[in-house]
């Protein structure tokens, strides 16, 4: 869904500006090794926000984030 964000410095202050599909917040969900795993996501809280993104990415050895691997978005559900 649209967000309409007021803009507070730089040249579109004062201005406000609809973003689609905007970061409201970012959780990790767990960590990988490369095997197969499964990993769960609250339905409520994609519901609420209209769907999600999940990102597969890889850690350094100096354990700051490397590389998007894959990606991939989850829909708003029809139901509960």
């Amino acid at each position: 869904p649209p967000q309409m964000v007021k803009i507070g410095q730089g040249e579109n202050s004062g201005r406000s500006l609809t973003y689609w599909n905007a970061v409201s917040d970012i959780q990790t969900a767990g960590m990988w090794h490369g095997k197969a795993q499964r990993y769960e996501l609250p339905m409520t809280e994609i519901a609420k926000k209209g769907g999600c993104a999940v990102l597969l990415q890889s850690v350094g050895k100096d354990g700051i984030p490397g590389p998007i691997l894959g990606a991939a978005f989850i829909h708003k559900p029809d139901r509960l």
